[in-house]
């Protein structure tokens, strides 16, 4: 399941990288990186 998930993520993510431009991608990933782990740290 996590290798499907994963496969469809990096399609999505170069998907949106050909739309928008690497560095946006990324640095939207990044945001959505920290966000992820703020909540899983304030929901344990």
């Amino acid at each position: 399941m996590a290798t499907l998930f994963l496969t469809v993520g990096c399609v999505l993510a170069g998907a949106i990288a050909g739309r928008i431009g690497a560095g946006k991608t990324i640095f939207i990933g990044g945001i959505a990186l920290a966000v992820s782990y703020w909540m899983l740290f304030i929901h344990t």
